[in-house]
């Protein structure tokens, strides 16, 4: 097919709006008070769909009883069109349309126009809008009007139409299309889709750059510390991930542990916990939201638990977000696993989870050191 476009470019545009730790999605979800998030999904959905259809229909193989396929091919272009104007005017933060007065794709074309308003023409005249067209000849002239006969072969170009004037001795228009020249339109516009990706690589740089610049003092107890955490991950790129393991970690530290002998395996875990907090620090400072490898040190699969204990697990956390089972139908299956782990005795969900996480850590701890040894 000579009209194939390169799907890799709105796949690797795709990857880049929803990588780079969502940068996107934090840039553009409030932009001058403005979502611009479903204006960037928007477009790349339509692109996607309408270059899969333009890959799978070759323009150049259309039979002369095909017109209303060449109607759908000039829809699925004028989509990628708009879609991708609308991409430049977020992502530039232009108000001026790109590529609005180039004229190397038609340059030919029998009414001196751009070529976006002839393509306009052409998609009007094509099946837009055939039987209520302004007469292009007399762009100003409210009064003039034109209405296209069906696509044909006959004059220039690859199909044709013939443009009917309202006037009584109005003279006719035939007006061709050469699909190499729509080609080389589409092309064009499908291909600042790079252009597109660089400039959101660009953005990313810049702003990590400047929160690496923009120094924040960490200082206090383990909750003030986390507090402040809390509103700088906001601020730097507001990562899903981060907040919630900060989130967790608020909940280890600021839960009241109400039996004395639980101190001990709670204040361990604490203690093995600050070392989290000072890689979250480092990587907030430095703009390198990784996943964190000191909360993953210890790794919890493969303990010397009951099999299943992590979806008794599982329905603690979804019972502390109000959501699940009711606490009764887990909480003797937890019990029986961890009653001689630590006392069974809290006040609340959350006292209770984090004994389960002081335990699991401990365990996994344990055995990570064993291993060691070995």
């Amino acid at each position: 097919m000579k009209n194939m476009l390169d799907l890799k470019l709105i796949t690797d545009f795709r990857e880049k709006v929803n990588g780079n730790m969502s940068w996107c999605f934090f840039k553009y979800r409030n932009n001058n008070d403005k979502n611009q998030w479903n204006c960037i999904c928007s477009a790349m959905d339509w692109i996607e769909v309408s270059a899969h259809y333009i890959c799978s229909h070759d323009i150049f193989s259309l039979s002369i009883d095909q017109g209303i396929e060449l109607y759908a091919y000039l829809s699925s272009i004028d989509i990628i069109v708009e879609a991708i104007e609308q991409l430049h005017r977020v992502i530039f933060s232009d108000s001026k349309t790109v590529f609005a007065s180039d004229n190397d794709c038609f340059p030919d074309n029998p009414f001196g126009q751009s070529d976006r308003a002839f393509f306009k023409e052409l998609r009007a005249c094509f099946g837009a809008h055939p039987v209520r067209l302004d007469d292009p000849e007399e762009p100003g002239n409210r009064n003039a009007k034109r209405f296209a006969s069906w696509p044909s072969k006959i004059g220039t170009g690859d199909f044709s139409v013939i443009l009917y004037s309202n006037k009584v001795d109005g003279k006719n228009i035939i007006l061709g299309v050469e699909f190499k020249q729509l080609v080389h339109f589409l092309n064009k516009y499908y291909s600042h889709l790079a252009v597109l990706k660089e400039q959101l690589d660009l953005q990313y740089s810049a702003f990590c750059e400047a929160k690496k610049e923009e120094q924040f003092e960490c200082s206090g107890t383990p909750i003030e510390r986390l507090m402040i955490l809390k509103e700088e991950s906001k601020k730097r790129l507001n990562n899903d991930y981060y907040n919630h393991t900060i989130d967790e970690l608020i909940r280890v530290f600021q839960t009241p542990i109400v039996n004395e002998r639980n101190l001990g395996l709670v204040q361990e875990y604490r203690n093995d916990l600050l070392q989290v907090i000072d890689e979250i620090y480092q990587n907030l400072q430095n703009m390198t939201l990784t996943d964190l490898q000191s909360f993953e040190k210890y790794p919890q699969h493969d303990l010397p638990l009951p099999d299943g204990w992590g979806y008794f697990v599982e329905k603690l956390v979804d019972s502390i977000y109000d959501i699940g089972y009711p606490v009764c139908v887990w909480l003797p299956s937890l019990k029986r696993i961890f009653q001689d782990k630590f006392i069974f005795e809290y006040n609340s969900l959350e006292e209770l989870y984090v004994l389960v996480q002081a335990t699991l850590h401990s365990l996994a701890k344990s055995q990570a050191l064993v291993e060691d040894g070995d």
